[in-house]
């Protein structure tokens, strides 16, 4: 009881600072499926040392620990069969270059650690010591490349120094680097993140210190918004994985509210739920059917995910299924738009002929209804699966992390309440939205300019509709170019 207050206590301070303070950078800037990189470079007159640093984020981790068989605290054999596997993958993509020679690096230290991250889950930090014996002209062009995991997303951060003796020229990277070698990341959330796999400099030498300005490592932050909301979730999902009748009932209601403010953030295809039912006069059931659709689609998103992240072990990298997911979103947004398009001209096509066939002196008003173009409940379905269908990473991390307490009954019903908590409030913006529209219509149908703009409602649906399946569909091309 005592851990669940207290659980509930830090869910409840989290809420009130995301509400309170601007979503702060996720401890991982490019997301939880994340494997990043870290390489520096020292160059001495007959050695040059390699600091390479592996960062894991939470999904990784979890797929590296189930292949190593790990279920409870890592043990040492497991430990140095996961720093054999890093370390021969490693020694196979550092590849370094003296005077057009390849120089083999070699490992002289090596160590592992778990760091706790987010939901209950963790990440992984390894860190690898090599070096090379090498003799060094003077003038001799020095080369790296960094191969490791070129497949998976994440930072990637090269550095070179120059050591005593030594003098750099034209080096292609700085000095210093920018996350205390993955330590901490930059906090700006306009601040590209880095993707530098390579390095290169000329190597003079000369007596005394060498070495290039550079940028200080970046500063971290403290955590806000909906990672510190997540983190007191995950700390009721532990209780109640325990046992803890009342901290697996205030996990379920968290879990909901957790849906209910990541519905509020962007996306989910909000934009375009409210340009269809704003400009097709929709009704209630169809406000409700969308949220419905977003939110169903949303958890089986979450389901095959993970079961996919489980099964397939570290062979398979998740992140690879988003841009597909995200393409398919697009496409159907697309389609749609053109759909409404068609009807929304063939409409006014129809509406003009009609009045110039009457246009014969009659003074009357024949009372004529610009019935809006729709696209029937598979279309409506189709919408709301759209805004669904990419899965939350907040939700994914739910569910795992209550499978690996051997709680997957939990995990079940945590993601189920996420999509109920999304679906309350896409529902709720629905029937904000067709009220509003009623009471418009109701109130301001006589005046003449709304009955001129009237008619055209149904088309502007249809172009805003268009437009944002044109954008979306060209994101998803430039993120399905990056994936090949």
């Amino acid at each position: 009881m005592i851990a669940a207050r207290s659980a509930a206590l830090a869910l409840l301070l989290a809420t009130l600072a995301s509400l309170l303070f601007p979503l702060a950078a996720s401890a991982h800037p490019l997301g939880n499926f994340t494997i990043n990189r870290y390489s520096r470079i020292e160059v001495a007159p007959e050695r040059v040392t390699v600091r390479y640093v592996l960062d894991l984020a939470e999904i990784p981790t979890l797929q590296e620990l189930q292949a190593a068989g790990v279920t409870a605290a890592i043990i040492e054999p497991q430990r140095e069969a996961l720093l054999l596997r890093f370390g021969t993958l490693v020694l196979a993509g550092a590849r370094l270059s003296v005077g057009g020679t390849t120089v083999g690096l070699t490992q002289r230290a090596a160590s592992l650690e778990l760091v706790p991250g987010e939901a209950g889950l963790q990440t992984m930090r390894v860190v690898f010591d090599l070096a090379a014996d090498v003799r060094i002209a003077d003038g001799a062009a020095l080369t790296y490349q960094d191969a490791t995991f070129a497949d998976r997303i994440g930072w990637r951060e090269v550095v070179l120094r120059a050591g005593r003796g030594v003098r750099l020229e034209g080096a292609s990277v700085p000095t210093d680097d920018q996350t205390d070698e993955l330590r901490r990341y930059p906090t700006d959330p306009l601040r590209p993140p880095l993707a530098v796999t390579a390095a290169g400099a000329v190597v003079r030498l000369a007596p005394g210190e060498g070495g290039l300005s550079g940028a200080g490592p970046g500063a971290g932050a403290a955590r806000f918004g909906v990672e510190g909301l997540l983190q007191g979730v995950s700390d009721l999902v532990q209780a109640g994985a325990r046992g803890d009748l009342v901290a697996t009932l205030l996990s379920v209601l968290a879990a909901m509210g957790l849906g209910a403010f990541h519905a509020l953030t962007p996306g989910h295809g909000k934009t375009v739920m409210a340009a269809y039912l704003v400009g097709t006069r929709g009704s209630a059931r169809q406000a409700l059917g969308l949220g419905a659709a977003v939110a169903v689609s949303h958890t089986l998103g979450v389901l095959i995910l993970a079961l996919l992240i489980l099964g397939a072990s570290a062979t398979l990298p998740p992140e690879r299924f988003f841009p597909y997911l995200s393409a398919i979103s697009a496409l159907i947004v697309l389609g749609i738009g053109v759909w409404l398009l068609v009807g929304a001209l063939r409409t006014r096509a129809h509406d003009r002929a009609h009045a110039h066939g009457h246009d014969h002196g009659h003074s009357h008003d024949h009372g004529h209804d610009h019935a809006p173009a729709t696209v029937g409940w598979r279309g409506l379905v189709a919408l709301g699966v759209s805004g669904g269908i990419v899965p939350s990473a907040s939700a994914l991390l739910l569910l795992l992390a209550a499978v690996s307490l051997r709680r997957p009954d939990l995990g079940l019903a945590l993601i189920i309440a996420f999509g109920i908590g999304m679906a309350v409030v896409l529902v709720g913006i629905g029937l904000v939205l067709v009220r509003a529209g009623e009471l418009a219509a109701s109130r301001m149908g006589e005046a003449s300019l709304v009955r001129r703009i009237a008619p055209l409602l149904p088309l502007g649906t249809a172009v805003v509709v268009l437009l944002v399946g044109t954008w979306l569909s060209v994101q998803a091309g430039y993120q399905l170019l990056a994936a090949l």
